[in-house]
């Protein structure tokens, strides 16, 4: 178990927390970090006998989450991937890494309904080995694993998140704007847990003023905000009660 000390600046959530803020399945996540009813997809940063899901698990889940919904990449493929990253390349999260994993995607024909063939998308995880200047292109899975790519690279998931110069990986993630003002999870503030950006309160706590109060003014006018902030964290409250996964 690593100290509470140690996870300061890491964000800390519980694992029905993360699986909420990633709009998947509490089951699901268990199943993806913690092999609880399948082979586990990612290692935990704290490990698996500490069941705290740091910011760096919830940002690879979200990867995860988009490239099996969005491009339904089977989750076999997406372990494949990561295993590699890890254990041939050394990239300890490759899901969370700027300009790091890709997908590749080929059109290849496939059966369907009434004998006709249609053109379904093929795709494949593809990682660069050097940076944006410089990018280096090697496919992760599938039987030409390990070979260099020379193709257009389709980059996904990344676009609502930031990353720290130094080191690559992700460090803010803005789930949700409304009105030029954004939802922020950065792990050094409030241990992870969504602010809103532009007043530093909680999300949570906004909107469970809202609730009390009865009113978005009177939410305001208690915790001296915006009516726009307030909105918006109602807005973000319904946004996660919509599981994408």
């Amino acid at each position: 178990m690593i100290a509470l000390l140690d996870k300061v600046g890491h964000g800390i959530y519980t694992p029905s927390e993360a699986a909420l803020y990633a709009r998947v399945q509490t089951q699901l996540l268990n199943r993806w970090m913690y092999s609880r009813g399948g082979e586990p997809v990612l290692e935990p940063e704290f490990g698996r006998d500490d069941k705290s899901v740091s910011f760096l698990d919830l940002i690879q889940a979200l990867a995860i989450r988009e490239i099996r919904n969005d491009y339904q990449v089977p989750l076999d493929k997406i372990r494949e991937a990561y295993d590699r990253a890890r254990s041939e390349w050394n990239i300890k999260y490759p899901f969370a890494m700027k300009h790091r994993t890709f997908l590749f995607g080929e059109d290849e024909p496939q059966p369907s309904a009434g004998r006709k063939r249609r053109m379904k998308r093929r795709m494949e995880l593809v990682i660069n080995l050097g940076d944006e200047q410089s990018a280096k292109y090697v496919q992760l899975t599938g039987k030409e694993h390990g070979n260099l790519m020379i193709a257009e690279i389709a980059q996904v998931y990344m676009l609502d998140l930031t990353f720290n110069p130094k080191t690559g990986l992700a460090d803010e993630y803005r789930p949700l704007t409304y009105r030029n003002r954004s939802v922020l999870m950065n792990p050094k503030v409030r241990f992870g847990e969504p602010i809103i950006e532009s007043c530093g309160v909680t999300a949570l706590t906004l909107y469970e003023s809202y609730k009390t109060e009865g009113s978005v003014d009177g939410a305001a006018k208690a915790y001296g905000v915006d009516r726009e902030e307030v909105e918006l964290a109602i807005k973000y409250n319904d946004f996660l009660q919509r599981p994408a996964a």
